[in-house]
């Protein structure tokens, strides 16, 4: 099962305060995937960087994905299956389609 997500897309963005002011930037804009909205944050000056973690379990090579034009979306869909699965002794990987049996032997 998939834990809904409590919160808006970006819902980080509350926290970025005003670059022109004394406030700390927010390098994590959570669970925003699209690289039009990557651009869209760095060039209203939201934010200095993007970090990402989840997406890269799934789609190691997707910054170069990007870079070439042909993703325009990162495929994870943050189910935390991911750190779930490390955190009970299975090799991080992307399991989104479920944990092989092999592993509960």
């Amino acid at each position: 099962m998939v834990m809904e997500k409590p919160f808006d897309l970006g819902y980080c963005m509350a926290l970025s305060g005003d670059p022109w002011q004394n406030h700390p930037r927010v390098t994590k804009i959570r669970w925003i995937k699209r690289l039009a909205q990557f651009e869209e944050l760095i060039e209203n000056n939201h934010t200095d960087f993007i970090s990402m973690s989840r997406a890269f379990i799934r789609e190691p090579y997707l910054v170069k994905s990007f870079k070439g034009g042909n993703t325009v979306e990162a495929s994870c869909i943050s189910c935390n299956k991911c750190f779930a699965a490390v955190f009970n002794n299975i090799p991080l990987n992307c399991y989104e389609k479920g944990i092989p049996e092999k592993y509960f032997e």
